[in-house]
């Protein structure tokens, strides 16, 4: 027998896995006469929030769902576990920064400034980076020691997941186990990409990163994991949660908290952030609009998403930085190769289920984006492509999950199979990733080794630009900062 519970400690949970991060950072980041008026008004925004959910959590209850939740979470725990997240397992070449920039935040005073020599001359240089997911892992293992904090970042990979793939199962207003393994497999269809190209596939081995069969990239959701998870994580939790939210009173705030985790994802879920603000205005019960934003003009909008957003804003800004965006150059048949890419990375998934989604405006917006996503060129690489995505393929993801419910139910089974077929080809992408992992993994054991990748060092995390700037030059460090 059905019966309807309401999990309270959902939303609760989610809000607080979202403020922490910022709170750890008022409390020892900033000087005393800031971080005590900010406190205050994150506090009494979280309260006010856990008191008044913006989310609805009664879903239906079955006894057998208690095991579905046990394996969903012990799934979930494989896969962080041989991500390499906390250094477990084989660490792909993104964490030669990443625990640099870990070690950075334990072994350094907060707020973390340094005297570095830059190209000969002595420049005081100040931590700037997206480093929230980092920061509660990094408080215990001030405390505790660097290994526990390194178990402390798997234990904050694992819950954040669980709150993301929970916030899908209320989407679904059940719990169901099937769509967490498409999440895991979720991928365009790059070894399609590489046989266009002219590459002998045979050749490939399963330890290949197959992705970068051209010069743009979107990450499966595996590859996310496995080399950005501190921004993918908190991304996905977003984006999930503002299809959750039944109005727009914790829009702002939302968005401003993940300035500090996710920035560039912050970027690419705008788009869906304000077509939900302005369509939450269609009253459709007097079929008319309402031009009053009323209900997003609230405390923690106005307030709490002001005071957030503009302080990450000022941590994160490189003044004087070289660092920019433009368009990328397509000469010499550029735009070939982009419609190549489009095409094999989301139009066969795109076409597979345009049946179900032809009159769905997220999946319009999911598709305006990741069109868009390429044009742009960052810091001469593909970062803004690779990671302000992130937010699209989620709603994607999710274009998927209720197309092969829909087509299951109305036992369209030609379509049902070639929405597989496509995902099956992705699905080559991530499983290099998995097989990579344990393969070296258990190398690595029998031959004696660290599993653990080596960091580029404390020095190299001060020096860059992309994740320190100079001190003296940003307002965070000259008017904020302790």
């Amino acid at each position: 027998m059905k019966k309807k519970i309401n999990l309270k400690f959902y939303p609760i949970s989610i809000y607080i896995y979202l403020f922490l991060p910022f709170l750890l950072f008022t409390l020892f980041w900033m000087k005393l006469y800031v971080s005590i008026p900010v406190t205050l008004i994150l506090t009494i925004c979280l309260f006010r929030m856990c008191k008044k959910p913006g989310i609805r959590v009664q879903i239906p209850w079955l006894e057998q769902d208690k095991r579905k939740l046990l394996l969903i979470i012990g799934i979930i725990c494989f896969w962080v576990g041989i991500s390499g997240v906390g250094g477990f397992s084989y660490q792909s070449d993104d964490h030669l920064w990443r625990n640099a920039i870990f070690e950075t935040l334990v072994y350094e005073d907060w707020p973390v400034v340094s005297t570095q020599n830059i190209d000969g001359i002595l420049t005081t240089r100040g931590f700037s980076y997206y480093m929230g997911f980092w920061l509660p892992a990094a408080l215990i293992a001030k405390v505790f020691g660097i290994q526990t904090g390194y178990f402390a970042q798997v234990v904050w990979a694992v819950i954040g997941i669980s709150l993301f793939y929970y916030g899908v199962c209320l989407l679904k207003k059940k719990i169901v186990v099937w769509p967490l393994i498409v999440f895991i497999f979720f991928s365009g269809m790059d070894i399609l990409g590489y046989y266009i190209t002219g590459v002998d596939i045979n050749t490939l081995t399963p330890l290949d990163h197959i992705e970068w069969w051209t010069s743009f990239q979107y990450s499966s959701m595996t590859t996310q994991l496995f080399w950005v998870f501190n921004q993918c994580i908190p991304a996905w939790i977003l984006t999930v949660l503002l299809f959750l939210e039944n109005s727009n009173k914790y829009i702002a705030i939302l968005l401003a908290l993940s300035m500090i985790n996710c920035t560039l994802p912050f970027v690419g879920v705008l788009p869906l952030a304000i077509y939900l603000i302005f369509s939450r205005r269609y009253n459709q019960r007097e079929n008319k609009w309402n031009i009053w934003l009323k209900d997003t003009f609230t405390l923690e909008n106005i307030l709490g998403g002001a005071v957030v957003g503009i302080i990450s804003f000022l941590f994160l800004m490189k003044t004087g930085s070289d660092n920019n965006i433009s368009l990328i150059d397509f000469s010499n048949g550029g735009w070939m190769v982009y419609v190549v890419f489009l095409l094999v990375e989301i139009g066969g998934i795109c076409f597979s289920i345009y049946f179900c989604h032809k009159k769905n405006p997220f999946f319009y917006i999911a598709l305006i984006c990741l069109v868009i996503c390429p044009l742009l060129n960052m810091y001469g690489e593909g970062n803004f492509c690779m990671r302000a995505s992130i937010p699209s393929l989620v709603i994607l993801y999710l274009c998927v999950v209720y197309a092969l419910d829909e087509t299951f139910k109305l036992k369209n089974y030609m379509r049902l199979i070639s929405i597989v077929i496509v995902l099956c080809i992705g699905a080559v992408t991530p499983c290099h990733e998995i097989v990579r992992s344990i393969a070296q993994t258990e190398y690595r054991h029998k031959a004696g080794e660290n599993v653990r990748s080596e960091s580029v060092g404390i020095d190299a995390v001060m020096q860059n630009d992309y994740e320190s700037c100079n001190a003296d030059e940003n307002y965070f460090y000259k008017y904020i900062s302790k």
